[in-house]
C-alpha cells in the first residue's frame, strides 16, 4: 500500500484491532502528516517507537517497562486506562486557568498603565504611588494565583471541543473582554480624577488635602474595580461567576486596601 493510500485510510480508522506495533506505528505516522495530534499508549519495548512519534506518550507506571517510561510523557502510576480521561480533564483546567489569570494580570496592568501614563500628561501628578501599584501587582499575583489552584477542574471541560494546534493562547474572545474591562475601569477612573474635587466635595480643603482624598478614593476605586472584573472567570466557570472561587479569593485582599488606605485620608 502506498504511503498516500495510507493516509487517506487513516482518517476513516475508528477501531483497529489485533494491530502489532509497528502497525500502530505506521497509523500513528499516517495521521501526523495529514495533521492530526496524536497520542500513544504502550508498555512494552516494541511500543517505544510510537512513544517517541507521537505528540503526546502515555506510558503505564506498573506493567510498563523503563524504557516505555523514559519515552513518555506522562506516566499513568496506577496502570487505569480510565486515568487518561483525569489526565485530559487536568490538561484542560490548567490550561484555562493560565488564560484566565493572564487576562486578570493584563486588564489590571493596562489600566494601571492607562490611567497613570494619561494623569501625568494632562496634570503631572500620579494618582496611584509606586507603593500602591506594587501592593497591588504583588497581592493580586499571589491572591489570583491561589484563587485558580484552588479551584477544582470543572466537568463541564470534557464538552468542550479540544485547543486546536497553532492556535493563538489569547483567544478573540479574550481580547474582547480585556478592551471592555480596560475601558470601563480605566473611563470611570479618569472621570473621578478630573472631576473628584466637585464629586465627593472637597472645594473648601486645601489642595493638598484635597488631592490626598481623591487619590485615596481612586485607589480604593481601582481595587473595587478588580472585584468586578469577571471577563476571566465566565471562560471556565460551571457556576455562576459571582460565586466563582477567583471572587471569594480574591475579596479579602481587594477589601484589604480601603482598611490601610483610610490613613491617607
Amino acid at each position: 500500500m502506498s504511503e498516500a493510500d495510507r493516509e487517506e485510510i487513516a482518517e476513516n480508522i475508528v477501531v483497529m484491532g489485533r494491530s502489532s506495533p509497528d502497525e500502530n506505528l505506521l497509523l500513528l505516522e499516517a495521521l501526523r502528516k495529514k495533521g492530526h495530534v496524536v497520542a500513544a499508549t504502550g508498555k512494552g519495548i516494541r511500543d517505544a517507537p510510537s512513544l517517541r512519534q507521537a505528540n503526546i506518550s502515555l506510558a503505564m507506571g506498573i506493567g510498563g517497562t523503563a524504557i516505555v517510561k523514559e519515552c513518555s510523557d506522562i506516566i499513568i502510576l496506577e496502570d487505569n486506562f480510565t486515568s487518561i480521561v483525569k489526565v485530559i480533564q487536568w490538561g484542560r483546567f490548567l490550561y484555562t486557568n493560565a488564560q484566565r489569570f493572564l487576562q486578570f494580570r493584563l486588564t489590571v496592568n493596562a489600566s494601571a498603565l492607562i490611567i497613570c501614563v494619561v494623569v501625568a500628561v494632562h496634570s503631572h501628578e500620579i494618582p496611584l504611588n509606586v507603593a500602591q501599584l506594587l501592593w497591588i501587582n504583588l497581592l493580586t499575583f499571589t491572591f489570583g494565583a491561589w484563587a485558580l489552584a484552588s479551584e477544582p477542574p470543572m466537568d463541564n471541560l470534557m464538552r468542550r471541543p479540544p485547543v486546536r494546534k497553532g492556535e493563538p493562547f489569547i483567544t478573540k474572545l479574550m481580547w474582547a473582554k480585556f478592551v471592555a474591562q480596560v475601558s470601563f475601569q480605566v473611563s470611570a477612573l479618569l472621570y473621578l480624577n478630573f472631576r473628584g474635587e466637585s464629586i465627593l466635595k472637597l472645594e473648601n480643603k486645601s489642595l493638598d488635602q484635597a488631592n490626598k482624598v481623591k487619590n485615596t478614593v481612586i485607589f480604593n476605586c481601582f481595587v473595587f474595580c478588580q472585584v468586578i472584573d469577571l471577563s476571566p472567570l465566565c471562560l471556565a466557570s460551571q457556576h455562576h461567576p459571582v460565586f466563582d472561587c477567583q471572587v471569594i479569593g480574591r475579596f479579602p485582599f481587594q477589601a484589604f486596601p480601603y482598611l490601610r488606605n483610610e490613613d491617607h485620608i
